[in-house]
């Protein structure tokens, strides 16, 4: 079995650290070096440490030279120039799609009023409401009365009045529909 990693004896432990790495004055930096001379658990880390400083100062590269930097800056401007050249080009594209499908869409428009006058044009609200109202008339009058145990409602015994929403047939009254006087009002 192999011995744990040395450590520096504890009362000079912080400060064998600080001389390590370069933080301490002369003054103390000489009682560190004459305690080094006697405590062989201090040498024996410092020795540690200094064995992993050179182990990790060979992963670190050589300093890149300033044309090295120089280079990969062209290549990056070149290339972001591309791009950007590139995404105005697909813009002008798009944009271009967005003004003739524009133009196509108006002229389809112009042609149909123009060429086909009235033939296919949207009824005013108010026609729509009365088309509507009628032929939920007209359903409600074709429906079997609810007495003879035709609606949903006699079967389970409950009897709805015919002003109350869901009423006949469980259909909601039209958009400006009165149950109470619909016959004598219209």
């Amino acid at each position: 079995m192999t011995d744990p990693a040395p450590s520096p004896c504890r009362s000079w432990g912080r400060r064998v650290q600080a001389w390590f790495d370069g933080e301490v004055s002369e003054l103390e930096a000489g009682e560190i070096r004459a305690h080094l001379l006697d405590c062989s658990a201090c040498r024996r880390a410092v020795g540690l440490w200094r064995s992993l400083r050179e182990d990790l100062s060979l992963l670190q590269p050589e300093p890149v030279e300033p044309e090295v930097f120089e280079a990969l800056a062209e290549r990056f401007v070149a290339s972001l120039a591309e791009e950007v050249h590139a995404f105005s080009r697909a813009l002008q594209i798009w944009k271009t799609a967005a003004a003739v499908l524009l133009l196509a869409g108006a002229g389809l428009l112009a042609a149909d009023r123009l060429l086909f006058p009235g033939v296919v044009q949207a009824h005013r609200p108010s026609e729509v409401d009365r088309a509507v109202e009628r032929l939920l008339r007209e359903r409600r009058q074709a429906a079997p009365p609810a007495s003879e145990g035709a609606g949903p409602g006699a079967a389970a015994g409950e009897d709805r009045p015919e002003d109350e929403p869901g009423g006949r047939d469980g259909e909601p009254p039209a958009p400006g529909e009165d149950r109470a006087g619909e016959e004598g009002s219209r």
